[in-house]
């Protein structure tokens, strides 16, 4: 599974795909965090209709968006593993340049969405690899 806001992981998709793997990209649509959440969700259950093992990459906002599902939606504790990459776990400066983007305003620092998550309260059971960008907090 790769959640991605952009087609920064194209090569990424062709890579996994070339090695027998199935992919699904969920593309954000700016309505929010929750609500890319809520999309993805649907996705994962069809997937995991048809598949036992589901791995998760989530880009930039990407990542936030599958671990608010991981932390806020329990019933999704079948993803084998979590992976972020360049994601604002802590928030983003950046976010400040878009104040009408409700999603812009859940990633700011200090937001009640980033304040929300308590980095102790990640499931055990998923392995996860957050892997940090130059900007990132």
């Amino acid at each position: 599974m790769i959640y991605s806001i952009s087609f920064n992981l194209k090569f990424l998709e062709h890579r996994f795909k070339r090695e027998g793997f199935d992919v699904y990209i969920v593309l954000n649509d700016h309505e929010g965090i929750k609500q890319s959440a809520e999309k993805l969700a649907r996705v994962l259950q069809k997937a995991h209709e048809k598949y036992d093992h589901i791995s998760f990459i989530g880009y930039s906002m990407g990542g936030l968006v599958g671990r608010y599902l991981i932390h806020k939606m329990p019933k999704f504790n079948y993803i084998d593993s979590y992976t972020s990459i360049a994601s604002p776990h802590m928030g983003s400066l950046t976010a400040e340049i878009a104040p009408w983007s409700k999603t812009a305003h859940e990633m700011k620092i200090n937001s009640d969405f980033i304040n929300d998550f308590d980095i102790s309260e990640w499931p055990i059971q998923i392995p996860a690899l957050a892997i940090q960008a130059e900007r990132d907090l």
